[in-house]
């Protein structure tokens, strides 16, 4: 596994650092094959340029060969622009002559989404494991390695030679997207790039490829990256992981909602969640950012670069404007507690005021950010131990960034700037976005990067303290659920669960109404009557559920009233029989649930249960496997955690057991695998501290 990792690392660079590349299909128009041409020359690329076209001896006064056969040696890389149908001869061309590295912008592959289309990309997938040959693409733009001026992409770029070396690593599935407006406000806002990589259809090398390769270049100090869906979740897990090790970083930009068919699943969990909230959940395990525009991509990914963490949560604001000050100290307080200075502070700052403006926080401290005492104003700003950090919020001359870069620079503490003047202006605002002080053109955009510093640097913290990810899978459990598919029945539920160690209360099934009174006898009164049925669903709403009952006279009655009532449905079917339980203590309820998702895997949910459930929608995700620092957080991440806390005179709830029937649950999930489907175990009745917990209901679905 680690030789094939160091392989694949390995090519990657070999990709990025090619000493020569051979184009199959560049010709003399400035299309694809033209345009991939003229990048190389127009970049000065210094290794060995090959174009490749019969139709032509010379293309843009560089010699032309007929075919990759007709080479005087094995080219690092080969890019392939010819129609898909010629796609796969040329790669086994390139096998042939000892190529190992391939860059397919050829599109018209599974992205059609025709069986055919899909087939030919599997003959990529399946050409490149056969052979070693590592690829990119199909249908993608290209590469380009920004730091050593290679740019092997077909990308139209007319201010190539503008763009800034920096040290962000972008990694994108579209190619228009990375070589078009993610490159365009990279230029606008003074961002530079170490590489830009496109991935296209990913049918060998993916995103999470690059990013493993990324992560441990030292010129790259933070991973951006735009995707549709991750191939493998548990590479992805790990790379990420790395990465918050590491101190790298990755801000995504996921695109695509969730699955519409997913809507239909018989559960209450599969009804609640989708990809996109499983996204959400994944990416704060692995202490990943998630933004939502190519502007928030970018500047929150050189802001997590450029900027020290919080010293604490809270921030002091300076502005030259009441207004400025107004808006910023709004959004700001939003994430953190923005509090008034110390005395100190205020009093140095009312000496330089002399009356005007204003010495809190916010500080307005009018015309007094263009002159010399700007700089004592930050120094007091910087210094109060009240702020982990400060923001900015105005625009001047070079003479004014100068200051700002000064002050920024001697301070363990983050310092932002919110420019309140023209994107267009140069003086001042070209000296700052070459510095190290994070420039903001928008107030929402620097509150979500102050929110994305406390986030990653919390996750970072947090690494020490977790648990492995990888969760000891128990055995099989004792009820055997192999040829087994579809709902189970209630009490095939109770028994799974029971095997993972979740408390389940005392319940067996009847057919008669004699059978009923003498498992009654068997564990107490009072005892719960519920029907057995796999498809019978919301069985309270058909008067199928009868609770508390006390003697036997009226577990008679209700027996035979659940009876009748079978009946009357067409719906009844599969009736395993009449399931007589001990009735539960009065407790919290909650939710446990299981979703199998087709990009995720298992999707753990926990929320308020019982009639709440789907009218409060008050529930937390993660992607199996957890750690119990993932469980620990599940739980207090609900709106109603305050009622697992003690509320109004009410006892504090065990949260300890439910923590453990959490991860349990999540036990279940990975040690049954792709076998099961879900799991909603609704309601979980909480006792109070030390009085554990009990799974009163369940749907537990299995695949075929």
């Amino acid at each position: 596994m680690g030789e094939n990792r160091d392989s694949m690392l390995q090519s990657i660079d070999t990709m990025l650092h090619p000493g020569s590349i051979a184009i199959v299909g560049a010709s003399a128009k400035l299309q694809y094959g033209g345009r991939f041409l003229n990048n190389l020359l127009q970049t000065n690329y210094k290794g060995k340029i090959y174009p490749i076209n019969p139709r032509y001896e010379e293309l843009m006064g560089v010699r032309c060969y007929p075919s990759i056969s007709s080479l005087p040696e094995a080219p690092d890389l080969v890019a392939i622009i010819i129609p898909f149908e010629n796609v796969l001869s040329v790669l086994d061309e390139c096998g042939q002559k000892g190529a190992k590295i391939g860059v397919i912008i050829t599109g018209g592959f599974a992205e059609l989404g025709s069986e055919d289309r899909k087939a030919a990309q599997k003959a990529l997938s399946d050409f490149a494991q056969r052979s070693g040959m590592r690829l990119t693409g199909p249908n993608c733009l290209g590469i380009a390695n920004v730091k050593d001026g290679i740019w092997p992409c077909s990308a139209l770029l007319t201010d190539i030679k503008a763009a800034s070396i920096g040290d962000l690593a972008l990694v994108s599935q579209s190619g228009a997207t990375a070589f078009g407006p993610a490159l365009a406000k990279a230029l606008d806002r003074g961002l530079g790039f170490s590489y830009i990589i496109s991935t296209g259809n990913e049918a060998d090398l993916d995103t999470t490829d690059f990013m493993s390769y990324c992560i441990h270049r030292p010129e790259v100090k933070s991973i951006v990256a735009y995707f549709e869906s991750i191939r493998d979740v548990a590479k992805f897990r790990s790379v990420a992981e790395e990465a918050l090790r590491l101190g790298k970083p990755i801000v995504a930009l996921k695109i695509g909602r969730s699955l519409a068919g997913q809507k239909a699943a018989l559960s209450h969990t599969a009804s609640m969640t989708g990809s996109d909230e499983g996204y959400d959940a994944l990416f704060k395990q692995v202490g990943v950012i998630r933004v939502e525009d190519w502007d928030e991509l970018l500047e929150i990914g050189s802001f997590l670069v450029k900027t020290p963490p919080f010293t604490k949560e809270a921030v002091g604001i300076v502005a030259h404007s009441g207004g400025v000050a107004s808006i910023l100290a709004d959004k700001c307080d939003q994430v953190m507690a923005v509090p008034q200075p110390s005395n100190k502070t205020r009093q140095g700052l009312e000496n330089i005021l002399k009356g005007f403006g204003s010495s809190a926080n916010p500080a307005d401290i009018t015309w007094h950010a263009f002159e010399e005492e700007f700089t004592d104003i930050l120094n007091f700003m910087l210094g109060d131990d009240a702020f982990g950090g400060v923001v900015l919020g105005t625009a001047g001359a070079d003479s004014q960034a100068q200051r700002i870069i000064n002050a920024a620079a001697k301070s363990p503490k983050p310092l932002a700037m919110l420019w309140t003047k023209s994107e267009r202006e140069v003086d001042g605002l070209k000296l700052l976005q070459s510095s190290q002080v994070p420039v903001f053109f928008r107030v929402e955009n620097l509150a979500k990067a102050l929110k994305a510093s406390l986030f990653y640097h919390k996750a970072r913290a947090k690494l020490g303290q977790r648990v492995s990810s990888e969760i000891i899978a128990r055995p099989l459990p004792k009820v055997d659920v192999r040829g087994k598919a579809g709902p189970l029945g209630l009490l095939e539920g109770f028994e799974l669960l029971s095997s993972y160690g979740i408390n389940t209360l005392q319940a067996k099934l009847a057919h008669n109404p004699k059978e009923a009174k003498a498992i009654a006898d068997s564990i107490g009164y009072p005892v719960v009557l519920k029907v057995d049925s796999p498809t019978l669903r919301h069985q309270t709403d058909l008067g199928l559920v009868k609770v508390g009952l006390k003697s036997k006279a009226e577990l008679e009655k209700a027996f035979r009233e659940i009876k009748a009532k079978l009946k009357s449905l067409d719906s009844a079917k599969d009736v395993r029989g009449i399931l007589v339980r001990k009735m539960a203590k009065d407790g919290l309820e909650v939710i446990i649930g299981v979703k199998r998702d087709p990009q995720l895997g298992h999707l753990l949910l926990f929320g308020l249960g019982g009639i709440f459930t789907e009218v409060l929608k008050d529930f937390s995700l993660r992607v199996c496997p957890v750690t119990f620092t993932d469980i620990q957080e599940m739980v207090r991440e609900i709106k109603g955690f305050k009622l697992l806390e003690g509320f109004r005179g009410h006892p504090p709830a065990d949260v300890d057991a439910l923590e453990q029937a959490l991860f349990s649950t999540s036990q279940l999930a990975t040690s049954l695998g792709d076998k099961l489907a879900e799991v909603d175990i609704n309601p979980l009745i909480v006792s109070d501290k030390g009085q554990g917990v009990v799974a009163v209901d369940n749907l537990i679905v299995l695949n075929g």
